[in-house]
């Protein structure tokens, strides 16, 4: 039977708690656009690291909200179902800048598929960004989209403003960015001649 005070039991409930509390997250796999394929990094306050499911208890620490926050293809994660899809429709509608033909983009490698992306065997490839150097050749006003030129794969796809707002935010390569380069390709077997199914990148 255990003894002590209220007091000593608070704080050892408290105790508990800060071990088992998220302290941030360091990564994620799987496709942004499906909830229930995505799995989470986490670092906890113990110094313990484990890969978790998305989940309702997840998504309402702060450590989750400042991640996804910093993540763009993964803000709409922190809205409802409802609302994200709600989001992707208005941002369709949006006229594309034409100001951006010229603009150079760095892209994450993930956006030709999570199933593609998990079977390349990159280092640390679920929490460092590897992109892709990408220009914007054209804009097509009418269908709202952009013609693309990815230059490590010799390809170019049309992408529309939802694509852009998720990922061809980027203009600069960041300092923990890893780029996409031949001799990378070249070293993890990475195949550079990737074409699209359909003609929207998503």
């Amino acid at each position: 039977m255990l003894s002590g005070t209220l007091e000593d039991a608070k704080n050892l409930a408290q105790l508990d708690e800060d071990q088992h509390e998220v302290d941030r997250i360091l990564g994620y796999s799987g496709d942004p656009d499906k909830r229930s394929s995505l799995d989470f990094h986490v670092l906890f306050k113990d110094d313990d690291r484990l890969w978790l499911a998305y989940s309702a208890d997840l998504a309402l620490t702060a450590a989750f909200e400042r991640y996804c926050s910093d993540v763009p293809c993964l803000r709409p994660v922190l809205l409802s179902i409802a609302a994200a899809k709600s989001l992707e429709r208005q941002t369709k509608l949006l006229p594309a800048e034409t100001a951006l033909v010229g603009c150079d983009l760095y892209i994450n490698l993930r956006t030709w598929g999570s199933g593609w992306y998990n079977g390349l065997n990159l280092p640390d490839c679920f929490v460092i960004n590897y992109v892709y150097q990408a220009k914007i050749l054209s804009v097509n006003v009418k269908k709202r989209t952009y013609l693309i030129k990815a230059y490590i794969f010799n390809s170019n796809f049309e992408v529309d403003n939802w694509f852009m707002i998720r990922h061809g935010a980027q203009r600069n390569l960041k300092l923990d960015d890893v780029l996409v380069t031949l001799d990378l390709c070249m070293l993890h077997g990475i195949n550079t001649k990737l074409s699209k199914s359909s003609s929207i990148h998503t």
